[in-house]
């Protein structure tokens, strides 16, 4: 499979399900009412490549949608100074241990050895957007029980 490049029109809405890993290697951008979900049973990993080196002044994301891993969710890179991983940057929502195994986390595997102190290497902001068009398919109903007394 491969995901439509760029940044996807409106109203398309994308559901990626696999009963192993999920790699990304490249950017995800969405349309104003497009959504995209990726669900493993095992891994997703963000190959070291998708993010940007300006730390800074970063503040465009380099992945939108829900992201949900049954064990981990991995952000790649090498990991080691002196020389700076690239800043991921994702508007969604990032779910590790959705199988609610005993191991499964987010690992994070990128340095900004020049600025860690300042930056962090990931970041997420939370998007309720992309939950409120959601396809119905995959919203689970709410429902407030109250016993009431004869």
């Amino acid at each position: 499979f491969t995901f439509p490049s760029g940044t996807s029109s409106n109203n398309n809405n994308f559901i990626i399900l696999a009963s192993g890993n999920i790699t990304i290697n490249r950017e995800i951008g969405l349309g104003a009412n497009s959504s995209v979900i990726f669900s493993a049973g095992n891994n997703i990993t963000i190959g070291s490549s998708v993010g940007t080196s300006n730390f800074t002044n970063s503040t465009t994301y380099h992945l939108q949608g829900i992201y949900s891993a049954g064990n981990n969710f991995v952000v790649d890179g090498a990991n080691s100074c002196p020389t700076d991983d690239l800043r991921l940057n994702i508007e969604g929502n990032v779910v590790a241990n959705a199988n609610l195994g005993t191991t499964g986390q987010i690992v994070l595997r990128r340095l900004l050895c020049s600025i860690n102190n300042a930056c962090p290497a990931f970041y997420v902001k939370h998007s309720p957007r992309l939950l409120l068009i959601t396809p119905s398919v995959l919203r689970v109903p709410s429902f407030v029980w109250k016993e009431v007394a004869p």
